[in-house]
């Protein structure tokens, strides 16, 4: 039985790598644009990409100067992204894109951003 667990896990972790993997090679640019809309795989995939990223900075932080503005390149980069996907998804669902300043609001963010992460894509058209 923990043979097939550790299989599923496996196949698991292979998905996510896949799609992090697709979100990295499609165009950078089009992270930092604000038209279109999101699925919920790639606005996922952005959330763990900004996550890295914000962790990255951390550790530059303790590097010196150059260390501190590459930092805040890389945070200011990745909030920027975590907005425009956010736009985004929200209007992939079908809701008010207003509702993305709920996601920098302190722990209300937290929560924000998972709910938008797991509401439905919206039936028809999306614009």
């Amino acid at each position: 039985m923990a043979q097939k667990s550790y299989v599923i896990e496996k196949l698991e972790v292979e998905r996510l790598y896949t799609i992090l993997a697709k979100v990295w090679r499609k165009e950078m640019k089009e992270y930092f644009k604000f038209e279109g809309t999101a699925k919920r795989q790639e606005y996922w995939a952005v959330i763990v990409l900004s996550i890295v990223a914000y962790i990255a900075g951390f550790i530059l932080l303790e590097s010196g100067t150059l260390g501190a503005l590459i930092a805040l390149v890389i945070f200011v980069a990745a909030l920027w992204a975590l907005i425009a996907v956010t736009v985004k998804r929200l209007r992939d669902a079908g809701l008010n894109t207003w509702w993305t300043l709920a996601i920098l609001v302190p722990y209300v963010g937290t929560i924000a951003s998972i709910v938008f992460g797991c509401i439905a894509s919206k039936q028809g058209d999306t614009q």
